[in-house]
Order: C-alpha cells, then sequence, then structure tokens
C-alpha cells in the first residue's frame, strides 16, 4: 500500500538537487580562488576569483599551460615546493605583486588519483589573506617591539639579582637557616628565577615572531645530524649532568639535506623540552633518524611522564601547557617551544606530531620531504 510517503520522500530529495544555473552561480561568486589542470598541465578549470587574485582572465586561461598563466616568480615557486611535498600538503603562504600591489595568498594543491575517470589531476585553491596577515603582522609587530625593549631592563635586574645573590651565598655562616640572610637569599633566589623565566619568553617571542615573517628565508644545505646533535648537546651539557639524564642516539640516517638553522632551532626545543620533564638520574632523551621513501624521519624520545591523550593533540599551541607533566615539581617553560618547533619544522614543507603514554614518555616525530640544495 502506497501512503505517498515514498513519492513525498522523492520530492524532498529532488528539492535538494541543484541545476547547473545554481551550480553555475556558486562557481563564479566563491570567495577562494580555484584552478584545475590535467596531467600535462594545461589549464582545465579557472574561476573568476582565481582570475582577479592571478590578474589573469579566467576564460582565456583555460586551454593555457598553467607555466604560461603564472608570471609571478615566487607563485610558481610555492606550487613547485607543493608538487615535492607528500601528502597531507599544507598550505603555502605567498607574496604577489599585481598591477603595483602586493597581495598576500594561501595556496593549497590537492591531487587527484590518476586511476579516476576525471580528466582533472591537479586543483590549486588560491585565498587572498592580505588583510588577515596585515592584522597578524601588527599584533607580531607589538609582541616583537615590546619584547625586544624588554630586553634591557630584563638583563640589567638579572644582573643585579646575580650579584646581589653571589654576595648573599658569599656571606657564610650569616645565611644559616632562619636568619635574615637566609631569607634573603632566598627571595634573591626567587627574583632571580622570574627573571631567567622573563628573559626566555622574550627569546621565544623573538624566535616566534622571526619564523611567522613573511621575510623568513629557508635554505636548504646538507645536514649531518650526528654532528648538529653533538652541537646542541654540547649546548645542554650543565643542564644534561646536573640531572643526571642520558641522551643517546640512534642514526640510521646521517646526513640529508634541510635548513640547517630552522632544524637545529626544532631539535633544541624539543631537547629542552624532554630535559624539563624526565625523571632526575634515571632520565633517558633518545634521538633517532631514517629514511623511509622520499621522507626524512626524525624522533626524539624521552621516558618521562607523558602527556594525558586530551592534550596530545594541543601541546602545539601558543603558551599551552600540561599540567601533569610537572609532577617532577621542574620549571614550567614558557610554553612557546613546541609552537617554534612546528613553526620551525612546517618552513621547511614537514610536519611534527607527538605521539605519548602517561607514565612511559613521550615521543616527537618530525617528517621532513627529502630536498634538494637551493643556492
Amino acid at each position: 500500500m502506497n501512503d505517498g510517503s515514498e513519492s513525498i520522500a522523492g520530492q524532498s530529495s529532488e528539492r535538494w538537487v541543484l541545476g547547473a544555473g545554481e551550480i553555475e552561480f556558486l562557481w563564479r561568486h566563491l570567495r577562494e580562488g580555484v584552478l584545475a589542470t590535467d596531467a600535462d598541465d594545461w589549464i582545465c578549470l579557472c574561476n573568476p576569483s582565481a582570475g582577479r587574485l592571478l590578474g589573469i582572465s579566467d576564460s582565456a586561461c583555460v586551454g593555457q599551460k598553467l607555466s604560461e598563466v603564472i608570471s609571478s616568480p615566487a607563485l610558481w615557486r610555492a606550487i613547485e615546493i607543493l608538487r615535492r611535498t607528500p601528502p597531507p600538503r599544507p598550505s603555502r603562504p605567498v607574496e604577489i605583486h599585481i598591477d603595483g600591489q602586493s597581495r598576500l595568498l594561501d595556496v593549497t594543491l590537492h591531487e587527484i588519483a590518476p586511476d579516476t575517470s576525471l580528466r582533472i589531476r591537479q586543483v590549486l585553491y588560491i585565498l587572498d589573506e592580505t588583510e588577515s596577515y596585515r592584522l597578524a603582522r601588527m599584533k607580531a609587530d607589538f609582541v616583537a617591539n615590546a619584547s625586544h625593549e624588554l630586553r634591557t631592563p630584563l638583563a640589567t635586574i638579572k644582573v643585579a639579582a646575580e650579584t646581589l645573590l653571589e654576595s648573599a651565598n658569599d656571606a657564610g655562616d650569616s645565611n644559616a637557616p632562619g636568619s635574615g640572610r637566609d631569607h634573603e637569599r632566598r627571595f634573591l633566589e626567587v627574583l632571580h628565577k622570574n627573571v631567567l623565566r622573563l628573559e626566555e619568553l622574550v627569546r621565544d617571542l623573538l624566535a616566534l615572531d622571526s619564523l611567522e615573517s613573511a621575510r623568513l628565508t629557508v635554505k636548504f644545505k646538507e645536514v649531518f645530524l650526528p654532528q648538529m646533535i653533538g652541537d646542541i648537546a654540547r649546548d645542554y651539557t650543565g643542564r644534561l649532568s646536573d640531572k643526571g639524564i642520558r641522551l643517546e642516539t640512534d642514526y640510521r640516517l646521517n646526513t640529508f639535506w634541510a635548513d640547517r638553522k630552522l632544524l637545529k632551532v626544532a631539535l633544541a626545543n624539543l631537547i629542552d623540552n624532554a630535559i624539563k620533564f624526565v625523571p632526575s638520574h634515571t632520565g633517558v632523551i633518545r634521538i633517532r633518524s631514517e629514511g623511509y621513501e622520499d621522507q626524512v624521519i626524525l624522533k626524539v624520545e624521552d621516558n618521562g611522564p607523558g602527556i594525558p591523550p586530551q592534550d596530545v593533540e594541543r601541546v602545539f599551541e601558543r603558551f599551552y601547557q600540561v599540567d601533569k607533566a610537572r609532577d617532577e615539581g621542574s620549571y614550567a617553560g614558557t610554553g612557546l617551544g613546541l609552537a617554534i618547533v612546528k613553526h620551525a619544522i612546517a618552513a621547511m614543507n614537514g610536519s611534527v606530531v607527538a605521539e605519548s603514554t602517561l607514565g612511559v614518555g613521550t615521543t616527537f616525530r618530525i617528517l621532513l620531504p627529502q630536498q634538494i640544495e637551493e643556492e
């Protein structure tokens, strides 16, 4: 028995099926630029937003080679880097100049498997983020300028605190527990500790500002990982020794291409993070490296308290800190170190993820696409 419900359901589904004219309307009014190419790099589709953002005619460019249409060397270089980067690909910011104006674009590349019946093989998504970048740059400039201004008074306070603390420690018996000098010494230690924390915060803010700058230059050179880790270890010799921490290495890949400065910043921050949280005298930090297909895999492992599952995805956020990771009573840091790691690795077209088990430890895994030297 047909009560009409089947007919109503059919009418309901048909109601939401868009016609060709409606799809065309949406396509032409997308804020995001969309440009598609076939296997031979001929342009198949180009919507008006893509044409406007690139300073080209969206109708005239269809049927042309992509390399002939893209006039900006910076944009073409970004596209080539995205093509060399294995999925999942992060979007790339790029600055172009069209009609005497500067635009900051976010470019994303999506590949379509060749075993489909579609002619399209690659789709470029282009979003104009000029205004968003301008506002973000204003905020970043404020933070950078404030940080620079803080450096001089902090250095003065630090020297004064260290001098007074040294004088209090040299006082000898007058530092007996309960004495006035003992209280003075403890107050000076608190002052000195917090000055060091502010100094580290200023340093991390400036480092993050540098990594986010559109002026950041990335240069891929040959990296000899054992030497880089040795240099970092020497910088942390005192802290490793004081806590009785072992630094172990397992290099299955010694040499690869990366930006040396950015990679050292990332690895140093990961090692610094591990030193803060591994247990004293039984702490172990292990550095591993290997190559897999077209990727470099680096791991920084520790046997610290671990990170709760609900916090693992958030540890790369600025100022995000995990309370349970500070059970050892160690210094908490600024909450910016892992954000610096994320930005440094992303600048090299790589990615970093955290894997952790409570009570066992944490592993930070860096994936970098194999690169070639850039002059």
